[in-house]
């Protein structure tokens, strides 16, 4: 059996409509918490279309804010695969999405890794991939892949106002 201090990775696919997600999420050594105090998600759908791609990672903080270093290098593992050219790094129109996303959030998240696409990432994308990243840092990540899709939908459907 794994340490609970051990990363877990969920890669869930679903048919209709069709797309990939990926988290993973750990606790910190120190951390008197059950839930994790860090988490990345990764989702691609429609690869190679506009709103089809985004990565972010990050921690629990009482303050939420992003300080992804710029570095361009391309991300070769990712979700997307040679659909879109993948970048580490988050592009400032998409860092503004993700500070306002966050900012309506009960826990506070400090962004510290993204990736984006040449093609398939935008605002929309990246604001509703902070707000799931903000749930599974509150919640965690629910045991049946049929909930984490059902959370997923809830809050790439919710309109801001309800945030």
């Amino acid at each position: 059996m794994p340490s609970p201090n051990e990363p877990t990775i969920r890669v869930l696919e679903r048919a209709q409509p069709r797309m990939r997600l990926r988290i993973v999420r750990g606790r910190s050594r120190t951390s008197g918490s059950h839930g994790p105090t860090w988490a990345h998600v990764e989702w691609a759908g429609r690869v190679g279309r506009p709103s089809s791609y985004g990565f972010l990672g990050g921690t629990r903080v009482d303050k939420s804010g992003v300080r992804v270093q710029p570095s361009g290098v391309k991300f070769r593992d990712s979700l997307a695969s040679t659909a879109d050219d993948i970048r580490w790094g988050l592009e400032p129109e998409y860092e503004i999405a993700v500070l306002d996303a966050l900012g309506s959030q009960p826990q506070g998240v400090l962004v510290s890794q993204a990736a984006h696409g040449a093609i398939g990432s935008s605002p929309y994308v990246f604001a509703r991939l902070a707000r799931f990243l903000g749930h599974i840092l509150v919640t965690d990540v629910p045991a049946e892949d049929a909930e984490v899709w059902r959370l997923f939908d809830q809050v790439w459907s919710d309109p801001p106002s309800l945030r």
